[in-house]
């Protein structure tokens, strides 16, 4: 029998950590990033589950982006084509697999988004409250 003292981290190796594609914790993916109400979650999550809470604040987020986006009269491509930030993460492919929930958010997307709308930092801000 192995005595040995264990860690937390030996009993409890993590094998995916939290990588998941958003839009399929909701019962109708389609609606992700195109309606202002929270989705409806598929079966068996809990409202404290840290995925679903993720999920439905990218959902706002994405559906913000949209919103801003069209009353200010841009299409997402053109609006990506006139940013004075180039980072790699602003290509046009990754941003609409962000807004489809096809690919998780960082952290460094909320932010560049937040910067530059009023409404996308409410939506985020307002997950804390």
């Amino acid at each position: 029998m192995d005595y040995s003292k264990r860690s937390i981290r030996d009993r409890n190796p993590a094998r995916t950590g939290f990588a998941f594609e958003p839009r399929t914790l909701s019962a109708v993916p389609a609606v992700f990033g195109r309606s202002s109400a929270p989705f409806l979650p598929i079966a068996g999550l809990g409202d404290g589950d840290p995925r679903l809470r993720a999920a439905q604040l990218q959902h706002r987020v994405a559906n913000a982006v949209r919103e801003e986006l069209l009353a200010g009269g841009l299409s997402l491509e053109q609006y990506l084509g006139a940013v004075d930030v180039h980072v790699p993460g602003l290509s046009y492919d990754r941003v609409i697999r962000l807004l489809r929930g096809k690919t998780q958010m960082q952290l460094a997307d909320v932010l560049f988004w937040a910067d530059r709308h009023p409404r996308v930092r409410e939506v985020a801000v307002a997950q804390f409250d």
